[in-house]
């Protein structure tokens, strides 16, 4: 089965004929909101609130509601981050197509999932919950992924290491994360490293699954460079973890250690990406998966047995 796998020797391959045939449009909120004309604001509000119903779903004959849009598009500020959006996203091709790949091995591997509706606005770069999806809808906000170099990130203080993921290669991993984590994720039980290495490396693998030829530095959040870093010295990482009997540990401070973002991860160096655990995660899980033939990410979620999983991967990096 392994020996036809894709880039990453994941999952097998699957044909393109065997994906179902899946569209994704994108319905820029954002857009049509601040290209409204404001002499007519209350009327033009009312001709697109069919069109964006979790947007505008306030009573439209409250002036008090059309203030609160009013005043939230005259804003200089989002006035001038919405055209910073617009030259980076005239359109959305790119994007569609590959949330339509996305959405593709979502419903080849469970059947049943049903394809969102997406949208696109303008959040105030709110880089914390850039998606959010419920109600079988999707909402990005575009302006968290206008690129690392963006002036408007460092002037409202956001950390380097978070910038780094600010970029429109990271919207289609965000947005499988969130569909994973509202949708699929199972109840897990954390408490010790090793328990949330598995946890989050199911997570990482079923992202994966959705997204084949995404690079894994992407989808970990990380540079090139950090990853090439963990992928050298992952066998002194693991053997460091072992060592000091730290996979059984329950310390909060050690689960910052291994799980909390960063610019690095100090202990090791500050070359190491941070969040090594997720690393170590996915590369427990994947290995799992290969001594277990298993040829679908649905067959992970319903594990809870964090050294069972390690056993069976028989993981020991070279």
């Amino acid at each position: 089965m392994y020996s036809c796998t894709n880039s990453s020797g994941d999952y097998p391959v699957i044909g393109a004929s065997k994906l179902p045939k899946t569209e994704v449009r994108i319905k820029r909120y954002g857009k049509a909101l601040f290209e409204l004309d404001k002499t007519r604001f209350q009327e033009e509000l009312k001709a697109i609130q069919a069109v964006f119903p979790q947007f505008l779903n306030d009573d439209l004959n409250d002036s008090a509601n059309i203030s609160k849009l009013y005043n939230f598009v005259s804003d200089t500020q989002l006035i001038a981050l919405y055209h910073e959006t617009i030259k980076v996203y005239p359109e959305l091709t790119k994007q569609e197509k590959s949330l339509a790949g996305a959405f593709a091995y979502l419903k080849y591997y469970f059947p049943s999932f049903t394809a969102p509706q997406v949208y696109a606005y303008i959040s105030g770069i709110q880089f914390d919950a850039p998606v959010m999806t419920a109600d079988n809808s999707l909402v990005i906000g575009l302006d968290c992924y206008l690129g690392e170099n963006q002036p408007r990130y460092k002037s409202a203080g956001i950390p380097a290491y978070q910038m780094r993921c600010m970029t429109p290669s990271h919207i289609e991993a965000d947005v499988v994360k969130a569909i994973y984590a509202v949708y699929f994720e199972r109840q897990f039980t954390v408490q010790t490293i090793l328990d949330e290495m598995v946890h989050t490396g199911i997570r990482y693998a079923f992202i994966k699954a959705m997204l084949p030829d995404m690079p894994d530095h992407i989808l970990l959040g990380y540079s090139e460079e950090q990853y090439r870093w963990i992928r050298k010295n992952e066998a002194s990482v693991w053997r460091s973890i072992v060592g000091e009997e730290l996979l059984y540990k329950g310390d909060q401070k050690l689960f910052r250690k291994f799980f909390g973002d960063g610019p690095f991860t100090q202990e090791f160096s500050t070359e190491a990406p941070p969040r090594i655990g997720d690393y170590i995660g996915w590369q427990i899980v994947r290995q799992y998966a290969k001594q277990k033939g298993l040829a679908s990410p649905q067959d992970l979620l319903a594990l809870n047995d964090a050294q069972g999983v390690l056993a069976q991967s028989r993981y020991k990096p070279k």
